[in-house]
């Protein structure tokens, strides 16, 4: 596992050196990972490599795993809930791995005159897409996370929009001309186990979410580039924010000074001038102020150092949903029955750019492919 954790370190090295970022140890200023025990290990993770020669690397595990984890957790204390998880993995098994049953499943339909959707595995959540996005920022996780919260706690008492249209299919206690025995009293049931569930999912969501909502540096950070966190009156917003200040240049100091960053010149000149700024815009143009100042040329050089340390907070990396997508992308070449690409990748490819039109006789290609041949050949 350490020699595992080694060449992961060695190898992200190796890869940031061809794209030509030979100093980005003097640049990172935060890691993001799913949280796997070979990326966040204290004694020997990638994290812990990293911050052998970065100390100020603060490490964020990504919060659509974090979502999805704490969701799991609740359904897996669940003892009803288990039953159906182990129904649903093996639906998706038994369809996924057998061409054959997923075929004659559709036969089936197709005489029925239904519609039907093939399984798909287990996991994944829809409670927050915002937390998936690619340029998610700090302030717009935490209130994402938020949301998804008291989302959440109301469908305690109120169903959500899915629960709703089962409900309304079975008022009469039938479903698609299917009588329900005992539908009544297990409606009762499902409300029950319903409440229990999402107190459970808020629970877990909490606590897994404490490492980030809590840590010192990331909370002064998004109370600091939020105009929410603002307080309204004039008094208040006077001294807001210098204390978070402090705590953000502290702990980035050595970034901070190697990029030539006046730190007292940010927090006495700069900091109040921008609060005013932002502040005296209308509620619905806030959110984008920080955008409108690193476009506009006069406001980026009057806020030069301030704009500094903003951009520390922003580049926060919060999801690792772009990686997800590109093992989806890859899933299309690399499959279950073909995971070994030396013979066709190049077909592969070429098949995807959709030069496969009706006259592409697939065998006598792939044979050609394997022995080297060209196209014409």
């Amino acid at each position: 596992m350490a020699t595992k954790m080694v060449k992961s370190k060695h190898g992200m090295n190796t890869a940031l050196q061809k794209a030509e970022l030979s100093n980005w140890k003097e640049k990172i200023v935060g890691f993001g990972s799913d949280g796997a025990a070979v990326m966040v290990g204290r004694v020997g993770g990638v994290t812990t490599l990293l911050r052998a020669d970065v100390p100020h690397l603060i490490n964020i595990q990504c919060l659509g795993h974090v979502l999805e984890l704490a969701a799991m957790d609740a359904m897996k204390g669940n003892d009803r809930l288990k039953k159906v998880m182990d129904v649903l993995k093996a639906l998706y098994k038994q369809y996924h791995y057998s061409p054959k049953a997923w075929r004659e499943l559709k036969e089936l339909v197709d005489v029925l005159h239904q519609k039907i959707w093939k399984p798909t595995n287990l996991g994944g959540t829809s409670l927050s897409l915002k937390l998936q996005e690619d340029g998610l920022t700090l302030p717009e996780s935490l209130h994402a996370f938020e949301t998804a919260v008291l989302k959440l706690i109301a469908m305690e008492t109120e169903p959500g929009e899915h629960v709703e249209g089962f409900l309304a299919q079975t008022g009469e206690g039938s479903f698609h001309n299917v009588q329900l025995v005992g539908f009544g009293e297990r409606r009762e049931v499902f409300s029950r186990v319903k409440k229990e569930l999402l107190s459970s999912v808020v629970a877990s969501l909490q606590h897994r979410f404490q490492g980030v909502e809590f840590h010192r540096v990331l909370l002064a950070a998004s109370r600091l580039v939020d105009p929410r966190e603002w307080p309204a009156d004039q008094q208040e917003l006077a001294s807001y924010g210098i204390d978070h200040l402090s705590t953000v240049t502290e702990h980035f100091a050595d970034v901070l000074d190697r990029m030539g960053c006046d730190q007292v010149k940010a927090k006495r000149i700069e900091w109040p001038s921008a609060k005013v700024i932002i502040k005296s815009l209308p509620q619905s143009l806030q959110q984008n102020a920080w955008q409108d100042f690193f476009v506009d040329d006069e406001r980026r050089k009057t806020f030069c150092n301030l704009l500094l340390i903003v951009e520390l907070i922003l580049v926060m990396p919060l999801s690792t949903a772009s990686v997800e997508r590109g093992f989806s992308a890859m899933k299309r070449i690399k499959t279950d029955w073909r995971s070994n690409l030396s013979l066709l990748h190049r077909f592969k490819m070429k098949h995807l750019r959709g030069i496969c039109g009706p006259q592409f006789r697939v065998r006598t290609r792939c044979v050609s492919l394997a022995l080297g041949l060209s196209r014409d050949q």
